[in-house]
């Protein structure tokens, strides 16, 4: 991703996803093939455990099949045995491959993120908090992570399984396929219902989450703030509600898959009984084999385990849904305040000189101008002092000539040529600012003093 450069915003989140995946879509796609055979894979025990149920256990010539290839029947335990070692191979490279990619994505979203913070005006920061921002950057990435690595696998290895063992089921005996699976739809009516309680308050939690941040952050930020008014307990109160607020909507989350739970767990734990009464009755009318039952009951949890799996997938799917909205929001947001298009570069260094001319401005949320027709000269190396009362407007207009902020009228001018004229970089790097706010960075004194 180039710097500066604008993203078209996706169809889908999942499409946003897939984007930043750039450069691995490859192993992305055979880690989703290897999730598929893995899952195909799982088949071939049970069925070779039926077939040798039926020829040297339970057949009418069993036991003359056991004595006449006993070859065969120990071939085919060496080769159940090593298809299920084979299978777990496949499956460690597998969980290997995801969260490599998972770990790509992560590590692009993020640069990305922090480009973007970088870039962005005063404006922007005057929107959000910085303890929301922090939530974005952390928490909700995690789930991005999470969605690329883990989510993605188990729904392709539900599905996958569940559609491979359906399809043997029906080759075997599709009477009993069609008792099995005829339970199947209620579960999905359930994950529906259950999907559009939950969507909501996935939302409104990672609104709690960046809220408790948020007072954390400003808390130690502002510390010395804190002691000097004596408030912290007024501030240990503040934080104790918002954690508070976060855990009630956190329990209010699982309590609604708490009530859509043993609907789904008693409908999964339904497959055993009806494999046992209908399966029973087929095996006494003798359309089913004791080699064929043994297949079917060695598979029935590949049936109910997916449709376990489908509300936790949900559940999943939607926080990842509410932490993406949060996360994209960032992603694809641009500086109201950048480099117009003809804007002229400048390596050396000003004159000095600096004019307004006519400056009024007032911020988006206000109705009255901090600024009305302001208009003065400051010539090079001539030191003006700015006086007023405190909130009139001083900080503002400084803010204006490093373009912080635009003017809503008026030109603020640089040696004769508007300061919208010049690159942001090179307007920024000629003028000396020292700010109200005191700030030191996590480096040596040195390097506070030698910063910019």
């Amino acid at each position: 991703m180039k710097n500066g450069k604008e993203k078209k915003y996706p169809k889908t989140k999942l499409a946003w996803m897939w984007e930043n995946a750039e450069g691995c879509h490859a192993l992305y796609i055979a880690a989703m093939f290897g999730t598929v055979l893995y899952n195909v894979m799982q088949l071939t025990v049970p069925y070779f455990s039926g077939r040798i149920v039926d020829t040297f256990l339970s057949g009418e010539n069993a036991r003359e099949n056991l004595e006449l290839h006993k070859d065969l029947f120990f071939k085919l335990l060496v080769l159940m045995v090593g298809l299920t070692v084979l299978r777990t191979i496949v499956v460690y490279a597998d969980c290997m491959a995801y969260e490599h990619v998972s770990q790509k994505v992560l590590f692009r979203v993020r640069n990305f993120l922090f480009n973007k913070l970088e870039r962005q005006d005063m404006t922007f920061y005057s929107t959000y908090r910085t303890g929301d921002l922090m939530t974005r950057v952390t928490g909700d990435l995690d789930a991005v992570r999470h969605m690329t690595a883990w989510v993605v696998r188990v729904v392709i290895e539900s599905f996958s399984l569940f559609f491979a063992v359906a399809v043997y089921f029906i080759f075997i005996n599709w009477k009993m396929a069609l008792s099995l699976l005829a339970i199947s739809p209620f579960v999905f009516m359930i994950i529906y219902l259950f999907k559009k309680k939950v969507a909501p308050l996935h939302a409104l939690l990672r609104e709690k989450l960046s809220g408790l941040n948020t007072i954390a952050q400003e808390n130690i930020a502002g510390n010395r703030v804190v002691k000097a008014f004596a408030r912290e307990e007024y501030e240990i109160e503040k934080f104790d509600k918002a954690n508070t607020d976060y855990r009630e909507t956190n329990k209010k989350t699982g309590l609604v898959w708490i009530k859509f739970f043993p609907y789904v767990e008693s409908i999964a734990n339904l497959m055993p009984v009806v494999m046992l009464a209908v399966g029973g009755l087929f095996l006494i009318h003798d359309e089913l084999t004791m080699g064929e039952y043994v297949a079917f009951s060695g598979l029935i949890w590949a049936i109910s385990n997916p449709m376990r799996m489908m509300g936790n997938i949900m559940n999943e799917f939607q926080r990842f849904s509410a932490a993406s909205d949060k996360v994209m929001e960032i992603y694809y947001a641009e500086p109201s305040i950048r480099d117009a298009e003809d804007a002229v570069s400048h390596p050396g260094r000003f004159d000095g000189e600096i004019e307004f001319r006519n400056v009024s401005f007032k911020y988006d949320d206000g109705t009255i101008p901090v600024l009305y027709d302001i208009s003065f000269k400051a010539a090079a190396g001539e030191t003006v002092a700015i006086m007023g009362e405190t909130g009139c407007g001083k900080t503002t207009l400084i803010n204006l000539i490093p373009r912080f902020f635009e003017a809503t009228a008026g030109e603020v001018l640089i040696d004769g040529r508007r300061v919208s004229d010049y690159k942001l970089k090179d307007l920024r790097r000629n003028i000396g600012l020292a700010t109200q706010d005191v700030l030191l960075y996590s480096d040596t004194i040195e390097g506070n003093i030698a910063y910019g």
